[in-house]
């Protein structure tokens, strides 16, 4: 999203304009919030890969509208929380290229190997 002051004023102003599909993947804070205020009109497939915080919050109060398949693809911690809690869900192609997975950041990067080697190993032993 533009940063300039008046570009979410405009916006604001002339909602018939907005492409809601592409500010559904926009991850300004500015967008998050007119997302929030017209979910109606969220397209939830490209809001699923949307990493801003608040768009997981988002979707874990509409889980009936992720798209697992592009949450897959969601680098943000939480919504790797959200795949590991449904692993039935998680498209596992998808994760693989899933860069959030290698974080750069060490403690980041932990905490997603551990999520995902715990989820492993329950699956695993459920076999």
């Amino acid at each position: 999203m533009n940063e300039h002051p008046d570009a979410i004023a405009m916006l604001r102003a002339n909602q018939h304009e907005i492409d809601w599909w592409q500010l559904s993947a926009n991850a300004h804070s500015d967008a998050i919030a007119l997302l929030r205020a017209n979910q109606d009109k969220i397209n939830w497939q490209w809001f699923s890969a949307n990493a801003h915080p608040d768009s997981i919050a988002l979707l874990r109060a509409n889980p009936d509208k992720i798209d697992w398949e592009q949450l897959s693809l969601n680098a943000n911690p939480d919504a790797i929380a959200l795949l590991c809690a449904n692993p039935a869900r998680i498209d596992w192609q998808r994760l693989s290229g899933n860069p959030g997975l290698f974080a750069p950041d060490p403690t980041r990067y932990r905490a997603n190997t551990e999520r995902i080697t715990k989820l492993l190993t329950r699956m695993h032993t459920k076999t």
